[in-house]
Protein backbone atom coordinates (compact mmCIF):
# COMPACT_ATOMS: atom_id res chain seq x y z
CA UNK A 1 0.00 0.00 0.00
CA UNK A 2 1.48 3.36 -0.96
CA UNK A 3 1.62 6.55 1.08
CA UNK A 4 -1.14 8.17 -0.99
CA UNK A 5 -3.63 5.47 0.02
CA UNK A 6 -2.55 5.58 3.66
CA UNK A 7 -3.01 9.35 3.66
CA UNK A 8 -6.41 8.96 2.00
CA UNK A 9 -7.49 6.46 4.67
CA UNK A 10 -6.40 8.76 7.52
CA UNK A 11 -8.02 11.78 5.87
CA UNK A 12 -11.22 9.82 5.23
CA UNK A 13 -11.46 8.74 8.86
CA UNK A 14 -10.80 12.28 10.12
CA UNK A 15 -13.28 13.96 7.77
CA UNK A 16 -15.97 11.40 8.54
CA UNK A 17 -15.46 11.76 12.28
CA UNK A 18 -15.57 15.57 12.18
CA UNK A 19 -18.74 15.58 10.08
CA UNK A 20 -20.33 12.94 12.28
CA UNK A 21 -19.44 14.82 15.46
CA UNK A 22 -20.98 18.04 14.17
CA UNK A 23 -24.18 16.31 13.00
CA UNK A 24 -24.62 14.24 16.17
CA UNK A 25 -23.94 17.22 18.48
CA UNK A 26 -26.41 19.33 16.49
CA UNK A 27 -29.17 16.71 16.46
CA UNK A 28 -28.77 15.63 20.08
CA UNK A 29 -28.36 19.27 21.10
CA UNK A 30 -31.78 19.96 19.61
CA UNK A 31 -33.25 17.07 21.59
CA UNK A 32 -31.47 18.22 24.75
CA UNK A 33 -32.84 21.74 24.46
CA UNK A 34 -36.27 20.43 23.66
CA UNK A 35 -36.30 18.26 26.77
CA UNK A 36 -34.50 20.76 29.03
CA UNK A 37 -31.70 18.33 29.84
CA UNK A 38 -28.26 19.50 30.83
CA UNK A 39 -25.88 19.59 27.90
CA UNK A 40 -22.54 17.88 28.50
CA UNK A 41 -19.15 19.17 27.48
CA UNK A 42 -17.63 18.53 24.07
CA UNK A 43 -15.25 15.78 25.22
CA UNK A 44 -17.75 13.73 27.22
CA UNK A 45 -18.03 9.95 27.16
CA UNK A 46 -20.28 10.12 24.10
CA UNK A 47 -17.51 11.84 22.15
CA UNK A 48 -15.12 8.94 22.70
CA UNK A 49 -17.81 6.33 22.09
CA UNK A 50 -18.61 8.09 18.81
CA UNK A 51 -14.92 8.19 17.86
CA UNK A 52 -14.47 4.46 18.35
CA UNK A 53 -17.82 3.72 16.74
CA UNK A 54 -16.72 5.63 13.64
CA UNK A 55 -13.40 3.77 13.52
CA UNK A 56 -15.08 0.38 13.90
CA UNK A 57 -17.82 1.07 11.31
CA UNK A 58 -15.41 2.41 8.71
CA UNK A 59 -12.95 -0.43 9.29
CA UNK A 60 -15.70 -3.04 8.91
CA UNK A 61 -16.79 -1.39 5.65
CA UNK A 62 -13.23 -1.27 4.31
CA UNK A 63 -12.70 -4.99 4.99
CA UNK A 64 -16.17 -6.03 3.76
CA UNK A 65 -17.39 -7.24 7.16
CA UNK A 66 -20.84 -5.69 7.16
CA UNK A 67 -22.27 -8.32 9.51
CA UNK A 68 -19.84 -7.14 12.18
CA UNK A 69 -21.70 -3.84 12.31
CA UNK A 70 -24.30 -5.46 14.58
CA UNK A 71 -21.60 -5.56 17.25
CA UNK A 72 -21.85 -1.80 17.67
CA UNK A 73 -25.58 -1.78 18.32
CA UNK A 74 -25.32 -4.70 20.71
CA UNK A 75 -22.44 -3.25 22.70
CA UNK A 76 -24.06 0.17 23.02
CA UNK A 77 -27.40 -1.32 24.00
CA UNK A 78 -25.79 -3.38 26.75
CA UNK A 79 -23.58 -0.63 28.15
CA UNK A 80 -26.12 2.18 28.02
CA UNK A 81 -29.27 0.21 28.78
CA UNK A 82 -30.38 2.36 31.74
CA UNK A 83 -29.68 5.66 29.96
CA UNK A 84 -31.49 4.48 26.83
CA UNK A 85 -34.58 3.75 28.93
CA UNK A 86 -34.47 7.30 30.34
CA UNK A 87 -34.23 9.05 26.97
CA UNK A 88 -34.42 6.63 24.03
CA UNK A 89 -34.76 9.29 21.30
CA UNK A 90 -31.55 11.03 22.32
CA UNK A 91 -29.42 7.88 22.15
CA UNK A 92 -31.14 6.46 19.08
CA UNK A 93 -30.71 9.68 17.09
CA UNK A 94 -27.06 9.97 18.12
CA UNK A 95 -26.24 6.35 17.32
CA UNK A 96 -28.10 6.26 14.01
CA UNK A 97 -26.69 9.60 12.83
CA UNK A 98 -23.10 8.59 13.63
CA UNK A 99 -23.61 5.09 12.22
CA UNK A 100 -25.10 6.41 8.97
CA UNK A 101 -22.40 9.02 8.40
CA UNK A 102 -19.65 6.52 9.27
CA UNK A 103 -21.14 3.93 6.92
CA UNK A 104 -21.36 6.46 4.08
CA UNK A 105 -17.85 7.72 4.85
CA UNK A 106 -16.52 4.16 4.69
CA UNK A 107 -18.29 3.49 1.39
CA UNK A 108 -16.97 6.73 -0.17
CA UNK A 109 -13.46 6.04 1.12
CA UNK A 110 -13.59 2.48 -0.22
CA UNK A 111 -14.70 3.83 -3.61
CA UNK A 112 -11.73 6.22 -3.78
CA UNK A 113 -9.30 3.54 -2.62
CA UNK A 114 -10.52 1.17 -5.37
CA UNK A 115 -10.59 3.77 -8.15
CA UNK A 116 -7.64 4.47 -10.39
CA UNK A 117 -7.31 8.20 -9.96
Amino acid sequence: MDFMKIGLIILGFLITFVISTIVVKTLTGFLTKRRDLTHKGFFDTGFFIGLFETIIVMTFVLVDQYTGLALIFTAKALVRESKIKENPEYYLVGTLANFTISLLGGIVLKYFLNSNW
